[in-house]
Parts: C-alpha cells; structure tokens; sequence
C-alpha cells in the first residue's frame, strides 16, 4: 500500500496526541494536580468538556486522514465547535491565564486550518486525481482505439492501462463528462469497454483520462488484460516523491501567500 503523503499523516498524528496537550494546559491553567483534574473531566457534568477537548481533535484527526471531499468539509466545520467552546468559557472566566490561553488556542488552530484552505492542499481532497497514492496500477500499452461518442467514430491510442481506466492520447476535442465507449482489439478479440471523460491533459502528450464503468471495470476479459501487462513487466511506476513532499518545502508553503 502506498504510503500518502507526510503532512497528512504527521497532522493527523497532531490531532491524535492534541488530547493529551490539552489536558496538561488545562490543568495547569487550573493550578490543580494532573490526576486530580482527570478525575473531574470523567465526571458527568463535564462531558461536553471531554468530548471537545479530547473526542473533537480525534474525529478531527480521522477525518484529515481519510481525505475525501466530505472529511475537508467536515473537518472545517468540526473545528468550529472547539473555537465557539473556548470564547464562550472566556466570556464566562475573564482572567489573564484565559486570554493567554485563548490567544494561543486560537493562533494554533487558525494555523491547522489555514493550512488546509491552502488551494494545494484543498485539491488534493476534492480531485481524486491528486491522491496518487490511492491509484491503482497502470500498465504501459500502445493500443490503436476505436472511439465512439455522440454517434461518431473516432481512432486514439490507449497510452496506458488500468482497471480504472485508460489514458487516450488524442488532439481530438471531448467535454468533460463525456460518456464515450472504446473498441480495441486484445488477444481474445475486440473488447469494448464504456466509461466517462474525467480529466484533460493539456500538455505534450495531449489527450484525457478515461475512467470505467462499474460494469467494464469487472469485464473478465480487461482483467485478464491486465493481467498479462503485469506478467509482462509493463508496469507504469508510481509517482515519485518530488521537492514538495520535503519539510522545507511544506513548512514554507504555510507562510506563502501564492495560489
């Protein structure tokens, strides 16, 4: 399994031990002992104490990690439980301790969160196509194709393979979304396939991402397909990690301003 990338999983890891700092602070901030004020988070009237200092930053933290469309919106508005939580206990106890506290709660969240409405960082959760560590294999091919959308046929060449979908390599013009079917001939014969246009690829080679049907994905015959590029070492290789997966690069984007 291909690991996903470290800022991911290091902010995930934040949100997971995030319990632990905040009892510390808080107990300390209390001026009572460590044990003692486990003790009266456990207690029944404090549960919605417990459940946003301990159980938010770990749905928080499941949430950041699964990255999915849904999870970012979800995420972005958990955290607004635990800011609305901390103003309400400093409009009740105004002291010096809890605006201190207060200023730094909220400049580390603000920086959690900012970081995740990063465009960079918000693509990665709304296109599908940017969590490469969740593709499956592509195997290399140099298939002439038969296409036909809207009635009329065109040929491409299927670059490369997988049981997702293929790469056409064509200057031909398709809409996003555009359903389409391909014929192309495999060792058995003619095998047709039907899936949509999901992405265009605007530089050299030129062409789209043609993703499967549910139906075409299970066609025995593309399995057996894939199969047979596999055994024969066509294998595309993954994505290899680049300059911005360092922590130089990552630590700098937080501070970066361009889109």
């Amino acid at each position: 399994m291909k690991q996903r990338p470290w800022p991911i999983v290091l902010l995930a890891l934040f949100h997971v031990i995030a319990p632990l700092g905040n009892i510390v602070v808080n107990a300390w901030l209390a001026h009572i002992p460590l044990a003692y004020y486990l003790h009266i988070l456990l207690a029944p009237g404090n549960r919605s104490t417990l459940f946003v200092f301990t159980l938010v930053p770990l749905i928080g933290a499941v949430l950041i990690y699964i990255c999915r469309k849904w999870s970012y919106v979800a995420y972005i508005i958990l955290m607004t439980i635990p800011f609305a939580y901390s103003l309400i206990s400093y409009m009740r106890h105004t002291t010096l301790m809890m605006t201190v506290a207060l200023i730094l709660f909220y400049f580390v969240n603000i920086m959690v969160v900012g970081y995740f409405l990063l465009p960079t960082v918000r693509k990665i959760y709304f296109d599908p196509r940017m969590r490469w560590w969740e593709t499956k294999p592509r195997y290399q091919t140099d298939f002439q194709c038969h296409v036909e959308h809207e009635g009329k046929q065109h040929w491409v060449e299927i670059k490369n393979i997988s049981e997702g979908g293929v790469f056409l390599e064509t200057p031909l013009e398709f809409p996003l979304g555009s359903p389409l079917k391909l014929f192309f001939r495999d060792p058995q014969g003619v095998l047709n396939l039907s899936g949509t246009i999901v992405y265009k690829r605007q530089l050299a080679p030129l062409g789209y991402g043609f993703k499967f049907t549910p139906e075409s994905s299970k066609e025995p015959r593309l399995k057996g397909l894939i199969h047979k590029l596999q055994s024969d070492g066509a294998i595309v290789l993954g994505r290899v990690p680049g300059p911005e997966d360092s922590f130089v690069y990552w630590v700098r984007s937080l501070f970066s301003f361009r889109k």
